[in-house]
């Protein structure tokens, strides 16, 4: 099979898989398409302000692979 090594794998894939385990993968697609045009985006975000907040400040403490 593939070898699944490199920088991709290493260090984007673990944030992401916690990232999808700790239950933030809506708030992650809500929060990069926050500047589209898009109303029911917006409204989303304004809803779930908490979650959104919440999801930033575990992102921000996550401990990246070196």
């Amino acid at each position: 099979g593939k070898k699944k090594d490199g920088f991709v794998w290493e260090y984007y894939v673990p944030y992401f898989k916690e990232l999808h385990n700790n239950g933030y993968t809506k708030s992650f697609f809500y929060y990069i398409f926050q500047t589209a045009d898009n109303e029911e985006i917006q409204n989303w975000i304004k809803e779930h302000e908490y979650e959104i907040n919440h999801f930033l400040l575990w992102s921000h403490d996550y401990k990246f692979n070196k």
